[in-house]
Order: C-alpha cells, then sequence, then structure tokens
C-alpha cells in the first residue's frame, strides 16, 4: 500500500489465494477484505467490545501511518463493492459520518477502558442526588482527563458529566488516529462524499446495521429449479426447504461443530454463525453495501449424486446441493452441511 500511488488505488485489485486457483470474479477479493477486517478489528489497532471498536491511541502506529494505510484499504473495499469495516462504536461511526464532536451522541457502555466503565456504572446506579455528588466530585478523577473540571458536580449534571467522559475515552482521547484513518479513507474525496449522505454511510461502519438473520440470507438466494410439475421439482423443493430450515438453526445458535487443532491435537466446539455460512458460499461474511451487483447469490441442485457432497464456488456465488437421500433428510442435511464448512479452508476465522 505504501507503494502505491493514490490514482493506482482505483484500479480493480485481483485476489489469488495460494494454492486455490480462482479466478477473481470479486468473490475471492470479498474474502480478502473480510479476512482483513476481522483480522484489523482484534488486533492492538482498536479496542473495546467485539462489533463496537473504538481506535486505540498508538504512537507508533501513527508514526508508521497504519491508520492511514487502513483508511486506503477500506476506501478500496467501498469502491469495489466489497465488505466494508462493520465493527466501529456508535460514537465512533457518528464521528466517522458527521466529522464533528456535536452530533457525536455517546454510550457509556462503549467505553473501552474497563475502570472507568466501571465506576461509571456505580454512578449510574446511585440515585440519591447527594450520595451522588459526593461521589461524582470526589471519586472520581479520571474526569479531569476528559475535561470536566468542575470542583462540584450535581446530580443534575450526570447526563453531561457522562458524555464528556464517554466522549474522551471513546473518541477524543484517539482522535489523532481516527483522522489519520479519515485521511486515508478519503481519497478522491469518498468521506466528503459519505458525509453528504450520513444515514447511507453508517451502514457501511455500524455492525447493528448489518446483522444478518436467517430470513434475510434465504432471500439472498436463488434457487435454480426444474420445471413446475416434475419430480425433479419436488425433490429440489424439499431440499431446498432443508437449507431455509438450516439456515434458522443457525441463527438460534443450534448448529456447532469440532475443530481439531493439528498442532496440538486439542479439540475445541465452534458455533455455526450466519457470517460463516455467507462467507463460506460467497466469501464476503456480510452483505457489501451496493449488495451482490455482479453475481446473484444462486442455489443449483445436482440429481444422481448419492455419494457427492456439497460445494460451494465463491467465484461465482453458487450453492451446489447434492439431491439424494442424505440432502432430503433433514438431520443428514444438518450434519453434512456443518461438516463440509468445517472442512472449509479458513472457518473459524469470522
Amino acid at each position: 500500500m505504501k507503494k502505491c500511488s493514490n490514482d493506482e488505488l482505483n484500479n480493480l485489485i485481483k485476489i489469488q489465494f495460494v494454492g486455490e486457483p480462482a479466478v477473481d470474479q470479486g468473490r475471492p477479493r470479498n474474502e480478502f477484505f473480510s479476512l482483513v477486517h476481522n483480522e484489523v478489528s482484534k488486533s492492538g489497532t482498536f479496542i473495546g467490545k467485539e462489533n463496537r471498536k473504538c481506535f486505540n491511541h498508538d504512537i507508533l502506529a501513527l508514526e508508521q501511518r497504519n491508520y492511514y494505510i487502513y483508511g486506503q484499504l477500506c476506501y478500496i473495499a467501498i469502491l469495489q463493492g466489497s465488505p466494508s469495516p462493520c465493527f466501529f462504536a456508535p460514537s465512533v461511526v457518528d464521528y466517522i459520518v458527521y466529522g464533528k464532536n456535536e452530533k457525536v451522541e455517546t454510550c457509556f457502555g462503549d467505553v473501552p477502558n474497563q475502570k472507568v466503565k466501571q465506576k461509571l456504572e456505580e454512578l449510574e446506579k446511585i440515585e440519591d442526588p447527594e450520595a451522588f455528588a459526593k461521589n461524582a466530585s470526589f471519586e472520581c478523577s479520571f474526569r479531569f482527563k476528559a475535561g470536566f473540571s468542575k470542583p462540584l458536580i450535581t446530580f443534575q449534571e450526570k447526563d453531561k458529566l457522562f458524555h464528556a467522559i464517554a466522549l474522551h475515552y471513546t473518541l477524543l482521547s484517539s482522535l489523532s488516529e481516527i483522522n489519520q484513518f479519515l485521511e486515508g479513507l478519503n481519497v478522491h474525496g469518498l468521506l466528503d462524499h459519505l458525509r453528504q449522505h450520513p444515514q447511507q454511510a453508517r451502514k457501511l461502519f455500524l455492525y447493528s446495521e448489518n446483522q444478518l438473520n436467517a430470513e434475510h440470507v434465504d432471500n439472498l438466494f436463488v434457487p435454480s429449479l426444474s420445471p413446475k410439475g416434475s419430480n425433479k421439482r419436488a425433490a429440489e423443493e424439499s431440499v431446498s426447504l432443508n437449507f431455509t430450515r438450516y439456515l434458522e438453526d443457525v441463527e438460534a445458535g443450534d448448529v456447532t461443530c469440532k475443530l481439531v487443532d493439528f498442532n496440538t491435537n486439542e479439540e475445541s466446539e465452534l458455533q455455526v454463525t450466519l457470517p460463516a455460512l455467507l462467507q463460506f458460499i460467497t466469501g464476503s461474511s456480510s452483505v457489501p453495501a451496493l449488495g451482490f451487483v455482479d453475481k446473484t447469490p444462486l442455489i443449483t441442485f445436482q440429481h444422481d449424486s448419492s455419494g457427492r457432497k456439497l460445494s460451494a464456488k465463491t467465484c461465482a456465488n453458487t450453492l451446489r446441493l447434492p439431491v439424494n437421500n442424505t440432502f432430503l433428510n433433514y438431520d443428514s442435511f444438518k450434519v453434512e452441511f456443518t461438516s463440509c464448512m468445517a472442512e472449509a479452508p479458513g472457518f473459524g476465522n469470522v
């Protein structure tokens, strides 16, 4: 990224994973950006709760322009219709899409400093005005770091105090890092354009705006069915219905699989999620902001395939389901689908 000019960032990038001879029609690219966002969100670059991350104040990362580089990567992802970084805390998203502190709505539950958050939770529970004033005024020293330096605090100033502290710890303490990220994101004026449409832009960065449910995922896929009235059509509809039931079980948290670490031989149980399932089929763990505009996700059916397993072609957004006794029975469908997902490269990284 450091060697690329701004003009080169507009070129369509092609991704090929080692050992996977896939022609990049967008799906390996989607998988790549899904993995990048997932790894970056878990790194020291960001802190806080999962899917509600704040920027970490890191002088070394600032000097190395790491936040700028990640902003450029997000620019490329958004521009090319790939997954965007949907893991920021709402207050961070407010600043990204509006660019003004006055527009930021805070929640002390997103404060990444655990001691500060715990103290705010204690203050929140105090209902006696006199007890609150004493505690907030004399036993809340971190408020001075947040710029709330009034000697005595009244119960009526509770919301103002909480907002100031939450704003400091979720946003202001890492404002240099955020602005460096936004500088990278604003290549060729992308951020300026997003800020003209803040409500739509929120969907690019906020997890709650991009949560998947079984119905949503099911509606993404178009089954390629045989003509009505045929025996093949009836069997295909039964298999398709099992896929719908499987999505519902995944959403309910009722699907797990066992993974073995070949380095330690340790076995662990992992819950199958809708983002992981979507990535297994399309290469993307979320629906891109523009949708799957280049390739509509399809379900095709393989007849006379008693010994075949299901397959997913991320390059074509296609799930191929065998039509046989295994997949016509829901219990065996569930076992087989879960097994195929668990054996797929990269499973467990979402």
